[in-house]
């Protein structure tokens, strides 16, 4: 593996695994196992494809199309290509993380778990977008960090 791979993926991931021990350390009553923070992580990267997945059929039922025109279209496209089926997919993926889990006992225990599974989507999110700017990965890397982790986040 190259020197740039290496700092692309940390780039990617560096970010994104500070914002879970952060969030993590909130929960002090009873912190959750690290394998179960590592489950709802690694679901929350399937939630990405997935959301891809309920994104495509919305454009062919005409709900949105990638012709933005006006500033209608950008909102279409804003909310039926991106926010919604992005939301639905996390939102899915988090009930199958909690709805049989035994250490799920507490408030701050949907937070931990939401934040898990949302920063494994944006973890997806920025590999993808630091390998398709190869050339500009460090610019693109920070903005992401500072712009969409936290959107991902809330």
């Amino acid at each position: 593996m190259s020197s740039q791979t290496i700092s692309i993926f940390s780039m990617a991931l560096i970010p994104v695994l500070l914002l879970i021990i952060y969030i993590n350390r909130k929960d002090k009553m009873s912190p959750e196992p690290v394998g179960q923070l590592i489950r709802a992580f690694l679901l929350g990267l399937l939630s990405a494809p997935l959301s891809f997945a309920v994104s495509v059929p919305s454009e062919i039922l005409g709900l949105y199309s990638h012709d933005v025109v006006t500033v209608a279209d950008a909102i279409r496209i804003s909310f039926f290509g991106a926010a919604i089926p992005e939301e639905a997919a996390k939102l899915f993926i988090l009930w199958l993380v909690v709805r049989r889990n035994k250490y799920f006992d507490e408030k701050m225990d949907g937070i931990v778990y939401a934040v898990c599974v949302s920063m494994g989507f944006a973890a997806f999110e920025n590999v993808l977008y630091l390998f398709g700017n190869v050339e500009d990965y460090m610019s693109v890397g920070v903005s992401r960090a500072i712009t969409a982790l936290p959107a991902h986040f809330c």
